[in-house]
């Protein structure tokens, strides 16, 4: 049996009456084919098309499926003596599953780990952990060493430039030296050529 908020909703995203949609559920329960329906049962379900009736079985078991994830979290609720009669409305008149967990957010428990480390008084060290420490209080505990890596970080960008163009001069110095020592080998090899002839 379909509820009635299901129906309702999904009238309302079809833009057809909650008759037709019934029609097109019950059809489509019974094992018609969207094809059969869209062809020979266009009368009792609004002129939906196939495509139509393709989404409409689909959506229809999205909202069941919305329909059980609420009852877990009622019945999670009813434990929860914080929460109120309005909070309560508001999660059962809910249609769409994000909504749905943003509802339920506030009353989630957290994990054990980390509810231990809560009930240890911890919270507040892991804030102070994360929080990001200011330029001004970072220089008070390490000195003038902070500031002067802060300053170094901001000159890396100059950096990379001037090791490739070292990068780029090296290979050309380096072949030249190459070279000389090549044309030396040669004369004295030339030297000891002409002594040998004398």
């Amino acid at each position: 049996m379909i509820s009635t908020p299901i129906l309702e909703t999904l009238a309302y995203d079809f833009g057809t009456s909650v008759e037709h949609v019934r029609n097109a559920l019950e059809m489509i329960d019974a094992g018609l084919s969207a094809p059969f329906i869209g062809r020979f049962r266009r009368g009792q379900v609004d002129l939906m098309s196939e495509s139509g009736l393709r989404r409409l079985r689909r959506r229809r078991t999205e909202l069941e499926d919305l329909d059980r994830r609420r009852g877990t979290i009622l019945r999670m609720l009813e434990k929860e003596p914080s929460v109120t009669p309005a909070q309560i409305q508001e999660i059962q008149r809910c249609m769409d599953r994000f909504e749905l967990e943003d509802l339920f957010i506030p009353h989630r428990r957290p994990e054990p780990e980390v509810q231990l480390a809560l009930d240890r008084g911890l919270g507040a060290l892991a804030d102070a952990l994360v929080a990001p420490i200011p330029k001004a209080e970072r220089v008070a505990l390490l000195g003038t060493d902070a500031e002067e890596k802060d300053e170094d970080n901001d000159g890396d960008g100059d950096a990379p430039n001037a090791r490739g163009s070292q990068s780029e001069d090296a290979p050309a110095g380096g072949g030249d030296g190459r070279a000389g020592e090549a044309h030396a080998a040669e004369a004295h090899v030339g030297e000891a050529h002409a002594g040998e002839a004398h």
